[in-house]
Formats: C-alpha cells, structure tokens, sequence
C-alpha cells in the first residue's frame, strides 16, 4: 500500500486509540520513515483531525537531537497521516524492564536524564509543554541519545500555570496541578522526576488505579529512592525529590537547570559522589538510663527500649511503638514532614506526643532540633518548657513566629541561591555565607536548626483562630520542608471542622487512635479500622504508605521523661 504516491507501507509497528504507526519507505527521497495514521472510524470526528494536525504543528519547528523529526504531512483516501523519522531503538520502558529491580546505572540514569531535559529545555523555550513524558514516550538510540515523542497532547502555554483540560496525561507521572488543569514547563519536570525515580530504583515512584495515584501525586511523597537502593548518591536524590516537590515553586524552574546539574555530576569521580546515606548524622549519646522495672504489660514498647533499638540515627526519627509481631514502628519526619495524630490515648502515657518531645530531647541537642510548642488547655507539656530545645514561645504566637520563621529562612535561601536549608547550613558552616542574623537566640547562628512546631490539640487552636490559624498552618505544611519546618498536629476528637480536607491533602503522615465511628478513621486514614482499636492500640500511615500499619503505642512514664530533663539539666 502507498500514501500519497510516495510513502510505501511495510510493516505496522503499533497502534493505539486513535491511529496506526508504519515503517514505511519514502520513494521520492529514498529513506526509510515513519508514518502515523489515523484509524478510518476516527478520522470521521474532525477534532480527531484536528488533534494530528495539531501535534504535527508542535513538532516540526523542534529541531533538535532529542526530538523525534516530523518531515511532512498529507491524506489519503479520507485519513489524515503524518511523516516523521523513523527510531531505531527500543522505548524507556523496555529498557527499564530488564533492569525492574536494580534501576540503571547511575551514569546512564544521569546520562539519560540530562540529554532528555536538553530536549525539553528547547520545547519548554517555544513554550510547548509536553504533559505527557514518561517511560514509554521516550526512545532510547544507540548511544544512549533518548528522543522525546508522542506530542499528542502537547499544548502552546502563553502563561505561567495556564488552564488547560484536567487529566490529561498519564496518571503515574503526572503534576500534582495538572490533574487540576493547570500546567506549565515545570509540570514537565515533576515528570520528568517520576521517570529518574523509576530509573533509578527499577519501581515508580506511586503505584494504584487513577485515583489512588492522583491522591498520592497530590499529597504524598514517595518511598526515599535511597531506602530502595542505598548506594544511591545524594545529588540525584536531592535532584528527584526537588522535581517531584508538590509547589511547582520549590522545583528547577528549567529544564536547563536540570541537565547542567546531571552534568555535573557525571563529571565528578567516583570518590566525590556522596551516597544519599552519608548524610546521615553521627550517632548522638542517648540521655535515657535505664529504665525502672515496667509497670505496663506491654514493656518492649516502652519509650527507651525502644530508642535502643532504633536502627536510623537521624535527628528527626521518633520510635511510635511496636507492631503485633514486635517490629518496631517509627516516625521519620525527614520523609514524611508533617505528621497528625488523632483519637483517644487513654492513659497520659501513651500519648505519641510524649514520645515525640521525649525522643527529640533525649537524641539531639538543641542545636540540630528546636520545639515550638503550642500546649493544650490542660497544660500537658508545660514540663517540658525548660528545656533548651523548647522556645521561649507559647500560644497563638506560635504560629506567628513560625511564619516570620519560614519568610526568614527562605530570604536566606534565596540570598543564598540554595534550595534546602542542609545546603545553607553547609555553607554557613564552610563560611562561604556569613552566618545569620536575627537567630533563634539572639545570637549569630551558624547554622538553622530543624524547628518542629508541635500543637498538642489542634481543636482548641482553630475554634479560637478559626480559618487563620488553619492558613497558616496549611502554608507551612505546603512550603515548610526547604526551610526545616515540620509540622506534629494532635486532636482528639478528628471531626471534620478540625481534620479539614486542606489539612488532610498537606500532611499526609498519620497516627490514628481509638476513634467513635468510621467517619472519623476514614477521614484519619483514608479508610476504615481506627473504630476498631483498643485504648492504647494505633494504626500509623507513613508518607509514602499504601496502607496503615497497626501497632501497640509506646509508653512514656513520668520517670521517662524526668530521667530525659534531668540529664538535660546536668549535661549528660
């Protein structure tokens, strides 16, 4: 069969919804090509038409190696088709399939990564932004030079976060505001992150139906690359996480960015790349002595039993409690961020808050992890106010100060030019930027510890602030990671006025309790079972968590926490 007297068919290499593609052998100019055409059934619908001339019109002025080439365009017989070259190699998700449970190598991953931002960089400069970049839409030639296909749904954006149909795409790599219509190049580049976590770890970055998979996209982030595989360096991790930030604001603002930074790590040798894992801190000396003899029928869980037991050093670990089986249940707020916790505790001792402020006192000093603590009526926490981790802050100014807080650091991120505040606190500590002024002490810092704003019962702050305080807690909440702010929320009573659905879509990592009804552990967990525990039991969903996890909640006694302030006090 012929198209247009020149375009000789000789074998269908796919087809989908809408078309057919041919190897196929250009007469007038002797080549092989490609030609799409579009199914006779769909050429009947003009916007189908429309849609291929369309995508042929925003392909062909983009030349470039990283490209697919579209060469001309015609009809025949009624059915619109259109030319382009004709790839030689096999798509990224065939080549990713053989490697499903290691990833790529590091270089090739980069490799890959960089040349494909090189092409998107040159898109994203006519202002054609993709929507559609993943795995299967990208072929890989020989010599691992990736070209970027399938610009079927390719738009012309004029403006920023522009308004263009919702869900279009395909939902495993898509932006958080693409699913609400609206996108722009930096929609591309989340994309773009899903792909190098997928390459990476050999598993995308969020599994489940259209659904499950737009929730997560919105409101969570993905297991750390470098829990997958641990050798994973940091620059590529920090460069994943910083594509698939939630705000379009906190991720590379170009595609060019993107490339020069995988750039610049494949220049670097072996011994310069620093595993994501090294930038763990030095273990620190526990201040807990050993506890009494338990009271509780449940002493394994008791708070220090399990600090001894924690196998992660990081400043930010709280060890929940311990499942059925006796495994450990823990809190890592470097993943997961933000953290609620919502139900009856029954007994004051296992009460999570304790174990939060507990563990943070006991593990690292005040110069890493500062509280800001906005206490209860009843005043549960005011034992904890002496303790050099806790601000001298209290109350409504809380929220206040952490906002004036977070416009501070990000000023200094700016300044700066670093986009977390690890980054900023190395090169204060290096002297490459003097230290900062207007500190949490008065003093010049030289460097910005982790400040975790803990409120004790979330109810009595929104029924005395109402929608401000709700604000200003969802604005933290959105943009509080780069600047080392992290949220620990309680209630104990998860109605709807006080779990709102902004709160719930911004701090996905939840402990729910022993709650009255099912509403209230679907609007904990996503589902039901919280109405089924005992005082004393909890069901945890991490972050990146595709269902909760029970456990039996850890005890922290009155001797607990006097043991903790007192070593505190004396030094220790």
């Amino acid at each position: 069969m012929s198209l247009a007297d020149r375009y000789r068919l000789e074998e269908k290499l796919g087809a989908g919804g809408m078309g057919e593609v041919w190897k196929a052998f250009d007469t007038l100019l002797a080549r092989p090509v490609a030609v799409k055409i579009v199914l006779s059934h769909m050429a009947e619908d003009q916007s189908n038409i429309d849609r291929l001339l369309a995508e042929a019109k925003i392909v062909a002025p983009l030349q470039h190696a990283g490209i697919v080439v579209v060469f001309d365009v015609g009809e025949h017989e009624g059915r619109m088709f259109f030319v382009m070259e004709l790839l030689n190699g096999k798509n990224l998700a065939q080549v990713m399939a053989s490697h499903r449970r290691q990833g790529l190598s590091y270089d090739r991953a980069a490799l890959l990564g960089e040349r494909t931002a090189d092409a998107l960089a040159v898109a994203h400069e006519r202002n054609i932004i993709h929507r559609d970049i993943k795995p299967a839409n990208i072929v890989v030639l020989p010599g691992d030079r990736p070209k970027i296909c399938d610009f079927g749904v390719a738009r012309v954006i004029q403006s920023a976060q522009q308004q263009v149909t919702s869900g279009i795409g395909t939902a495993a790599y898509m932006a958080p505001e693409q699913f609400e219509g609206h996108v722009d190049a930096r929609s591309d580049l989340y994309a773009l992150g899903c792909v190098m976590y997928e390459m990476t770890t050999g598993e995308q970055p969020f599994l489940g139906d259209s659904a499950q998979l737009m929730y997560k996209h919105m409101t969570q982030m993905p297991t750390a690359p470098s829990l997958i595989r641990p050798t994973l360096p940091s620059a590529i991790e920090d460069l994943i996480f910083e594509l698939m930030a939630k705000d379009p604001a906190e991720r590379p603002q170009h595609a060019g960015e993107v490339s020069e930074r995988l750039r610049a790590f494949r220049g670097l040798r072996a011994s310069e790349r620093k595993n994501s894992t090294d930038d763990r801190p030095a273990p620190l000396p526990t201040v807990m002595a050993t506890p009494p003899k338990a009271t509780d029928s449940r002493s394994s869980a008791r708070l220090p039993d399990l600090l001894r037991r924690l196998d992660s050093i990081g400043p930010l670990t709280v060890p929940l409690g311990q499942d059925h089986q006796g495994a450990m249940v823990v809190l890592d707020l470097q993943e997961s961020t933000h953290f609620l916790i919502g139900g009856s505790i029954g007994t004051h001792e296992s009460d999570p808050v304790r174990a939060v402020v507990a563990t943070m006192l006991a593990r690292t000093p005040s110069t890493q992890v500062r509280l800001a603590l906005i206490d209860s009526h009843a005043g549960e926490l005011s034992r904890f106010a002496e303790a050099p981790h806790v601000l001298p802050i209290a109350g409504p100014k809380v929220l206040q100060w952490a906002t004036s807080e977070l416009e501070r650091r990000y000023a200094a991120l700016r300044q700066a030019k670093c986009r977390h505040v690890h980054q900023l606190n190395e090169k204060m500590q290096s002297g490459v930027v003097p230290p900062s002024t207007g500190s949490l002490d008065g003093a010049d810092d030289v460097s910005y510890p982790v400040i975790v704003v803990l409120v004790n019962e979330l109810a009595e702050v929104l029924r005395a602030e109402g929608a401000a305080a709700e604000a200003v807690i969802v604005s933290l909440a959105k943009v509080g990671r780069a600047a080392g702010i992290h949220l620990v929320l309680r209630t104990t009573r998860p109605t709807e006025q006080v779990v709102t659905p902004h709160i719930r879509s911004y701090v996905p990592a939840r402990l729910g309790l022993a709650v009255p009804s099912h509403d209230m552990s679907l609007r904990m967990l996503d589902g039901s079972g919280a109405e089924s525990l005992r005082l004393g039991e909890g069901l945890f969903k991490a972050t990146a968590a595709s269902r909760p996890r029970k456990l039996d909640v850890g005890v922290v006694s009155d001797t607990d926490i006097k043991t903790v302030l007192d070593g505190l006090s004396t030094g220790l």
